[in-house]
């Protein structure tokens, strides 16, 4: 019996774990749990690949090269997004399971729903950004996330399941 395909897209981690969100902890307990009924193939970075080789040991990976993280990590973010979007859509699974709403999360899954229509995509949202001028923290900082959120949130309402 074929096992369904599933991609996590686990692409918003970063740097020896300091940025895994409450949606990456619940992925990860997840399909720690279920993980066996799936062929899984994950998206993420080396620091992701670390953090779930372990509880999803027959998974495969998928990273990208990209720039040192911690010089830039826009770039790191775009070179994920951009490699990402191009496998998914070349070989899309039958589910794609996002584990949060960050950019890099949703474009692929945005790109791949419209391409392959069928491809079931489910979406999680755990956080819901404040207005950026309420936000504690640096301004700008806080508006580009603000924005990219909201961004995430039109193309997850105009496609995921």
């Amino acid at each position: 019996m074929n096992r369904p395909r599933l991609a996590l897209m686990f692409n918003a981690f970063w740097i020896n774990q300091a940025g895994m969100s409450g949606g990456d902890r619940r992925c990860i307990e997840i399909f720690r749990r279920i993980g066996s009924q799936f062929d899984i193939r994950v998206h993420t970075s080396r620091d992701g690949k670390q953090a779930l080789a372990q509880a999803l040991p027959g998974a495969a990976f998928d990273l990208p090269s990209e720039p040192d993280e911690a010089s830039n990590i826009l770039l790191a973010y775009l070179a994920r997004t951009r490699r990402s979007a191009r496998i998914l859509c070349t070989t899309p699974p039958d589910t794609v399971y996002a584990s949060s709403d960050f950019f890099p999360v949703v474009v692929p899954c945005w790109r791949l729903k419209r391409q392959h229509p069928s491809v079931r995509w489910v979406q999680c949202i755990f956080h819901v950004y404040p207005p950026w001028w309420r936000r504690p923290g640096n301004p700008v900082r806080n508006f580009l996330a603000a924005t990219a959120q909201k961004i995430s949130f039109r193309l997850i309402k105009r496609q995921a399941d």
